[in-house]
């Protein structure tokens, strides 16, 4: 496996950048909430990323950009649906959305439902203005499932392909990551989540092939990241 160490940043604030703040644990409560959208301002991440019934309250009370979770974690309903929480979504203030695949029909074999699906509200979310990221549960998949998957959101135009919701088997890891980047080649993004708690992840994840990461210890891997880059990097 060969790691590119010129994708990895060199600086907190570059990082930050390049961080989707997460609050989707319930035991968060509001209060985490609204102390999630103050580090997103102070300290400059890409987005915070909140559950639907909160976007419009938050998004009222921060500068922070407002990203939310559609079908989440299994991403079972029906794709009509799908598109009615993008659009409610767009409506109270997120400008991107983290959709869940169908799993279910990933494991199926359903391609065809998943191709249908992945094009449909890949249009309906850039007609709308907005972003759209497919999560992909990488870790209920094997390999090949990986790549197939990630080449159907490519060729759709999806913005990034997520690895995982942090709610399924496991989190990201660095193999993920390069069998999604082998099947998607440059032209689009990567969002590394679930599991990513440490500064020398975040580096291991940028290496591999990531763009950004979604992660609720941001506040952790910020702090850790200049010694995990002085040993990666020397």
């Amino acid at each position: 496996m060969i790691l590119d160490l010129g994708r990895v940043p060199r600086s907190q604030e570059e990082l930050a950048r390049k961080i989707d703040h997460t609050a989707l644990k319930p035991e968060e409560g509001v209060s985490g909430l609204m102390k999630a959208a103050e580090e997103t301002e102070s300290f400059g991440f890409r987005a915070l990323v909140i559950p639907p019934w909160a976007v419009k309250e938050i998004s009222g009370i921060t500068k922070a950009k407002i990203a939310t979770v559609i079908s989440f974690p299994l991403g079972h309903d029906p794709m009509e649906l799908k598109k009615k929480q993008i659009e409610i979504a767009v409506s109270d203030g997120a400008f991107e959305v983290d959709v869940v695949i169908n799993i279910m029909a990933a494991l199926s074999g359903r391609l065809d439902y998943l191709r249908k699906e992945i094009f449909e509200l890949t249009s309906f979310a850039h007609d709308l203005g907005v972003g759209i990221k497919f999560i992909i549960e990488t870790g209920s998949l094997n390999p090949d499932l990986i790549s197939e998957v990630s080449a159907l959101i490519a060729e759709a135009g999806g913005d990034f392909v997520k690895t995982s919701t942090g709610f399924g088997p496991r989190g990201a890891s660095v193999e993920d990551v390069v069998i999604i980047r082998k099947a998607i080649g440059e032209g689009h993004g990567i969002k590394a989540s679930g599991g990513i708690r440490t500064g020398i992840q975040a580096a291991l994840l940028f290496a591999a092939g990531a763009d950004i990461l979604g992660a609720s210890s941001s506040m952790k891997i910020l702090r850790e990241y200049p010694k995990a880059l002085s040993s990666l990097l020397g």
